[in-house]
């Protein structure tokens, strides 16, 4: 089940996760971050550029030199739509960077 963090520290879940629904949820067309518990974050494209209020609880999910503005939606690879391939070479991707 995806969690959608709203900037004012609410939590709500989505039942059914779609690209409409998470276009929807962040306001416009997003990007997907991967964590390092294995999970995204959805969150706006261009964000930062339209000077977004920071969300403090989906920043406190990424690396401490980035942050994130706007609804966020905490979600799986399955939810994205991500097959077990693309999830594993993101991940790996994702490790490689941190090291």
């Amino acid at each position: 089940m995806a969690i959608v963090l709203n900037i004012d520290g609410t939590q709500t879940t989505l039942e059914s996760v779609s690209r409409e629904t998470l276009i929807h949820v962040v306001g416009g067309t997003g990007e997907a971050i991967y964590l390092d518990s294995g999970r995204y974050l959805y969150v706006r494209l261009k964000g930062k550029i339209l000077d977004l209020q920071t969300n403090p609880q989906a920043s406190a999910l990424v690396p401490a030199e980035d942050y994130v503005v706007g609804t966020a939606v905490l979600c799986s690879a399955f939810e994205l739509g991500y097959d077990d391939d693309v999830y594993e070479m993101r991940a790996e991707a994702r490790r490689s960077q941190l090291q």
